[in-house]
């Protein structure tokens, strides 16, 4: 826990190879998924696709659970690459590695850890 106190977990979230992109099913470990504390008001979510692997966008999102009155702010996702998906259409997707920076809103200055959870959503 860092000196602001606040401790982000990560929860896998349940993954589907048509959501994530890629061809062939998709092992639960082989999507790497982190929630690193970086502030007091700041998480940095990463996530980490095996080769041949991309993560969407507009089909992403996140959450915090039991978080004691804290919620997440728009995350601020970084430019990624433009794909044209033959079941979703033009969209934004992400190689390799990406992080996302989540800024946090707490009515309690209070140190708590939390849990990250990431959802996946199809069209």
């Amino acid at each position: 826990m860092g000196p602001t106190g606040l401790a982000a977990l990560a929860k896998p979230a349940t993954t589907d190879a048509s959501l994530l992109g890629g061809s062939e099913p998709l092992a639960e470990k082989a999507f790497v998924f982190e929630a690193i504390a970086t502030s007091g008001n700041e998480i940095l979510a990463r996530f980490t696709m095996p080769k041949g692997y991309y993560l969407y966008r507009d089909k992403t999102s996140f959450a915090l659970v039991d978080a004691g009155g804290a919620t997440l702010v728009a995350p601020r996702w970084l430019r990624g690459q433009a794909h044209t998906d033959e079941n979703f259409g033009a969209t934004t997707v992400y190689f390799d590695q990406v992080e996302v920076p989540l800024a946090v809103s707490r009515t309690d200055p209070a140190p708590r850890a939390v849990t990250v959870e990431t959802r996946f959503r199809g069209a």
